[in-house]
């Protein structure tokens, strides 16, 4: 049976990116060194320090298949990308180049900004190297461009920038932008653009001459075609790095050309082959520039002619090459064939002397501190600038690109970086934040009044050593409670409350709504369970199974924490009832551009009980983006790895499957790419579940390069059904390695039968954050719901009336057999509830039930619709609708 699986998807506007069409090729070593690159971490090996990433899908990866040399690359889902601030000369040639790959489609690639008088920002000035879909292999490309000679010499006015706006998936690695110099100026090759005919060169057969048919820069360049060669004699020292570069193009047939180093070693008579060979095949029909560095040995031999550049044109019909150089790079005393890194390493991280923003030192400024607020205005959309100072010369800032933002300052010494984080954040002041203790007590506190005509007692009462506010209303009065109003809500919002009755029949009720129209978006209501979406006093309205927040009697002596995030662009809101997901997505009553006005109030018929509530907050909705890289599943296995034997882990539909042999032991899941600051609160939330109860420890490591220091470690009970776990933990201002950070998830398969499970939903924020909510396929979908018109049968109830006949199929996708309850509700157009029909029933391990309901519509339906629920009565959890469609009169 077909199923669907919708992902979701982060949508950023995309930057404009026209490429030029540039040279392809792929040579067979790279050099290892960055000397001269204006690029900091071009090749990704220190993950995206230097780089600013926009959007989530802007991250390194490790596994080798994705990178061309090195540990690293960096990968780039479509519709992200990341930059970095150059600082370019006027009028100055550079070379922008770099290896990358797609997965298809229209690609990717890295363009050059810069700011020219009259620019009020960076412009993109159509410089750069684009990648496409026929370069699913990686891919050397490059292009020299010159700037302006009024090109604005300031810093951050130039910038790369790197964008997919055509591939799945875009790799990228080992990037350079150098200033271009000639090549006879630095390199040990003389004549190396061939403008001097042959100078320096020797001919050894066949045609190896200057031509000016084919070149790559100047006037001339060398032509040698087949069973053709030469040479030039050199002078290189011994334990020396070199970096030999050539740029070459073949036509015709055949195999390929070469350029060697040849040199002499004790034992030899003349200079041998030592395996430093470019070679260029048929791939290379337009010019491509190939080097590779190499080490000469502690023991070559030196002095005149015994060490030589030598061309030799063994398998094509024409070999071109153009504008050679060869340059020492750096020394080795290993005397190997290749180069080597060296670096130190130390367990203090480099710190900040000072931060400022706009100038000025930023509040509670610390070196010790890594994490900074600044809040601003709400609305404010002019960036403030950051700069920052330290005992090293090397500080690295990344502005922030807007607000809200984050600016990244980072220091690096002796191979250690620190980062700061400045977060710019808007702030509103509360819409609502009454907590009652200002207020006298026997007095309704400023800004609530009492509903026009209303009787009852309203007023500020000492309760379980606070203060709080007592409604207390008159039996059989209609009117009665009190209302608050605040500033419109247009946007997302939380509001949260604390309530307490005493006694089962008082019904409060709680609505938020709109007051100039009269109209209520929302509501909560309380007797013999708490409900929601009671319209008007009707209280069967909110009394039907799909409006139960719980199907139980409430505990009169405990006080319950209510809070809903509310989505007016969408009109639908989510519950939470003592910080538990209750329901997720409900619809207004009404559609609504702004909430303004909060009401408390009773039923009319209720009895004279009396509320109690406290703590009354209406705030602005803020989110994070999680510090864990890749949680979701959305990039498939990137990040995660698994250690465990004969254990599997696998991306099912967005999801990590795991599968466990019996008595396997413990099993490590490792996501391996999220950041923390130091001195700060997180949350890690994560959804587990599995074939049967399974003990799982969940820890947090930061990820130095020759020690990890774990930071936090709980072990919860995975179960069968869908739950959302969250751990609290809190970072140490002395912890080092933060900004490498790894989630280890360890299983204890402690079991004789095979264990199958699901890890998903993994989010690492800061505590005070919205955390996420639990996504409905993670226990029920529907596979079907249809609707068709007919007339019921003779001999039935309504014989002879015209309905509509609905049928959902409900897939279980837990791994154990579920006792659920499933419902049809017909909405109308406000999402007002008409209708519903409900049936209960066990539905076995990936197995299906189906309902059928029909509904007997008003002849002037219009804008209706069918919405299909599932209640797990075992967790008292209603989730929201899985499926819904129109209903066409």
């Amino acid at each position: 049976m077909g199923r669907m699986h919708v992902r979701r998807m982060a949508i950023f506007l995309a930057l404009a990116l026209v490429m030029t069409s540039l040279l392809t090729a792929s040579p067979v070593v790279r050099a290892d060194s960055d000397e001269g690159n204006l690029l900091l971490n071009g090749g990704f090996e220190q993950d995206v320090d230097n780089w600013q990433a926009w959007g989530s899908g802007f991250q390194v990866v490790t596994d080798a298949v994705y990178t061309h040399s090195g540990n690293k690359a960096v990968e780039v889902a479509n519709a992200n990308g990341g930059g970095q601030f150059i600082h370019l000369k006027a009028a100055t040639t550079y070379k922008l180049s770099g290896y990358g790959k797609t997965t298809g489609g229209t690609g990717g690639g890295i363009t050059v900004w810069y700011t020219l008088p009259g620019d009020s920002d960076m412009q993109d000035r159509q410089i750069g190297l684009r990648f496409d879909g026929n370069d699913t292999n990686y891919t050397y490309k490059e292009t020299t461009f010159t700037t302006s000679d009024d090109l604005v010499e300031e810093d951050y006015k130039s910038r790369i920038g790197i964008w997919n706006d055509g591939s799945p998936l875009l790799y990228l690695d080992d990037f350079s932008l150098v200033e271009v110099t000639s090549p006879a100026a630095d390199s040990l090759i003389t004549n190396a653009s061939f403008e001097s005919d042959l100078a320096s060169w020797n001919k050894w057969a066949g045609t190896f001459a200057v031509t000016s048919d084919a070149v790559h820069s100047g006037n001339h360049a060398l032509q040698i075609d087949q069973n053709s060669g030469g040479n030039q004699w050199l002078q290189l020292m011994p334990g020396k790095t070199y970096k030999l570069g050539v740029y070459g193009k073949t036509t015709g047939s055949g195999s390929t050309g070469s350029v060697v180093v040849k040199y002499m070693q004790p034992g030899d008579t003349e200079p041998t082959d030592k395996n430093v060979v470019i070679p260029f095949d048929l791939s290379n029909s337009s010019f491509t520039y190939k080097e590779l560095t190499f080490t000469t040995p502690l023991d070559m031999v030196t002095g005149d002619y015994k060490t030589y550049v030598g061309i030799w044109n063994e398998g094509v019909t024409t070999l071109y090459l153009d504008d050679f150089s060869l340059r020492e790079v750096g020394s080795s005393t290993g005397g190997s064939s290749g180069g080597s890194n060296g670096g130190s390493s130390s367990t203090r991280l480099p710190k900040l002397t000072s931060l400022q923003v706009g100038g000025s030192t930023v509040a509670g400024f610390d070196p010790n501190l890594n994490s900074y607020d600044v809040n601003l205005p709400y609305g404010t959309t002019v960036v403030p600038q950051v700069s920052a100072s330290a005992s090293t010369e090397q500080v690295v800032i990344t502005q922030a690109e807007q607000v809200p933002g984050t600016a990244v300052v980072q220091v690096i010494e002796n191979g250690q970086t620190n980062r700061y984080f400045v977060r710019f954040v808007w702030t509103a002041s509360a819409a609502l934040d009454e907590n009652f203790n200002g207020a006298p007590m026997g007095t309704l506190p400023a800004g609530f009044e009492v509903r026009q005509n209303g009787a009852g007692t309203y007023q500020t009462v000492a309760l379980d050593g606070d203060q709080v506010l007592k409604l207390k209303h008159t039996t059989d009065q209609s009117t009665n409670g009190v209302t608050h109003s605040f500033d419109p809500q247009t946007g997302s919002f939380t509001f949260e409350y604390r309530m307490k009755n005493t006694d089962q029949g008082t019904v409060p009720i709680i609505r938020l709504g709109n007051k100039a129209a009269g109209t209520t978006a929302l509501s909560l209501v309380e007797g013999w369970g708490p409900k929601f979406n009671i319209i008007g006093q009707d209280f069967s309205s909110a009394d039907k199974p799909e409006n139960k927040i719980v199907d139980a009697n409430l505990d009169l002596n405990a006080w319950r924490h209510y809070k809903l995030i509310v989505n007016v662009p969408k009109q639908t809101f989510d519950i939470y009832l003592d910080d538990v997901l209750r329901v997720q997505g409900a619809h207004f009553l009404a559609n609504i551009s702004s909430i303004d006005t909060l009401s408390i109030e009773h039923i009319a018929w209720a009895q004279s009980g009396e509320t109690y509530v406290d703590d009354m907050k209406i705030n602005q909705l803020r989110t994070t983006p999680s510090y864990a890289f890749n949680g979701d599943f959305s990039q498939g296995l990137t990040h995660w790895s698994l250690a465990g034997d004969q254990a599997t882990l696998e991306d099912d539909h967005g999801r990590g499957k795991l599968s466990l042999p019996g008595n396997s032991g413990d099993v490590n899941v490792t996501l391996s790419k999220a950041y923390l600051a130091q001195g700060q609160s997180y949350a890690l939330s994560f959804s587990v579940r599995g074939s049967f109860e399974q003990s799982v420890t969940v820890s947090v490591y930061s990820n130095g390069e020759s020690d990890s220091q774990l930071l936090h470690s709980e072990t919860i009970q995975a179960g069968t059904a869908p739950h959302l776990s969250t751990l609290y933990f809190q970072t140490n201002e002395t912890d080092l390695n933060l900004q490498n950070v790894k989630l280890v998830f360890t299983f204890h398969q402690a079991s004789a039968q095979a264990w199958t499970g699901y890890l998903d939903n993994i989010q690492l924020l800061p505590s005070d954050a919205v955390l996420p909510l639990l996504k409905s396929v993670e226990y029920f979908t529907i596979d079907t719901i249809q609707a068709a018109d007919v007339v019921t049968a003779e001999g039935t109830p309504y014989a002879g009336v015209p309905v509509k006949r609905v049928t959902a199929t409900f897939m279980n996708e837990s791994l154990a057999g579920q006792h659920a309850q499933f419902f049809l509700a017909v909405v109308d157009a406000s999402g007002a509830f008409v209708s519903s029909s409900a049936w209960e029933s066990d539905v076995d391990a990936n197995g299906e039930t189906s309902l059928t309901a029909s509904f007997l519509l008003p002849g002037d339906a219009t804008g209706y619709r069918i919405q299909a629920y599932v209640r797990n009565p075992e967790q008292k959890q209603a989730y929201s609708p899985i499926a819904e469609r129109a209903l066409e009169r």
